[in-house]
């Protein structure tokens, strides 16, 4: 068991799945999904819901800290000069619900 939960490890860290369930339904078809959380947190992990942190692909990495760089010794006056819209909201990648992964301490926003 030491071994499967080291490749069910493995299949977490390079997004093989994302959670628990898909991980039992791709790779552990044959064990509960209660086997594969045991294993789980006996290698400790825990379940935590996945923190919301929007995709930023490098490329647009680095365009918004030149433009952040650019603007940062503007003055309130500058930004008043600024208007703002709302916006809608529309989901690219994933869900707008819950989603939980397996993450052991200080790795909560890791990608």
């Amino acid at each position: 068991m030491p071994r499967d939960a080291r490749v069910a490890l493995r299949h977490l860290a390079n997004c093989d799945a994302a959670n628990a369930t898909e991980l039992r339904n791709t790779y552990f078809p044959e064990v509960s999904l209660e086997t594969v959380k045991g294993a789980l947190r006996g290698e400790g992990r825990h379940a935590r819901i996945r923190a919301t942190v929007p995709f930023i692909s490098k490329k647009n990495l680095g365009v918004r800290k030149k433009w952040a760089t650019a603007h940062l010794h503007w003055t309130v006056a500058n930004w008043r000069a600024v208007n703002f819209s709302d916006e809608s909201i529309f989901h690219i990648f994933g869900s707008d619900g819950i989603q939980w992964c397996w993450r052991e301490a200080g790795e909560r926003l890791d990608p």
